[in-house]
């Protein structure tokens, strides 16, 4: 059994990751929500049953938890964040002797495993994707709508201002979604 953590530069930024698990075991890499809501202390608790069947590695992707610092808001793209993934995978099969990993991903995490499983098949064995992500660009115009309806049903005027203020689809990452 191993427990390490560790960071890894991919895509010139040193990213945090934590592998756990029987280096026998074929590999399973843990792709987050979010974008942004890192979960390593979670994948290695209240998922340790993965850990008798996988080597688990938890990753915190740029901009998130330990791999916050140094992230430029023009990186977080979803090319980019690929891309890092791609690099992540390469570097879990020099470093552990394996030809390919096992992909798992949930919410934005699906969406991210659907890229990378469709980029680069030749790495991965398989991909799971739970709470699947399927047009985020799509689900967050719609989620927009909804909570600026809800205010105004509600007359909630800071809400609605913040809203109007902030306006849909607003984050860089989501922009980059829309468009490529």
């Amino acid at each position: 059994m191993i427990d390490r953590k560790c960071k890894v530069t991919l895509g010139g930024l040193p990213q945090k990751i934590h592998v756990k698990g029987d280096e026998t075991k074929p590999v399973l890499l843990f792709l987050h929500g979010g974008p942004g809501v890192c979960n390593r202390h979670t994948v290695m608790t209240v998922h340790a049953d993965l850990q008798k069947e996988f080597l688990v590695v938890a990753w915190d992707q740029r901009g998130s938890g330990g791999s916050y610092r140094g992230a430029a808001v023009e990186t977080l793209t979803i090319d980019r964040l690929v891309d890092d993934a791609h690099e992540l995978v390469l570097w879990l099969c020099r470093e552990y002797g394996r030809k390919k990993v096992y992909l798992l991903g949930g919410s934005w995490g699906s969406e991210l495993g659907t890229w990378l499983a469709y980029r680069y098949p030749e790495h991965i064995a398989a991909f799971v994707g739970f709470g699947q992500v399927v047009n985020g660009a799509k689900n967050e115009e719609l989620s927009y709508q909804f909570a600026l309806e809800e205010a105004q049903k509600a007359g909630d005027e800071k809400s609605i201002a913040v809203l109007k203020r902030v306006g849909p689809r607003s984050w860089a990452f989501i922009r980059a979604a829309s468009t490529g």
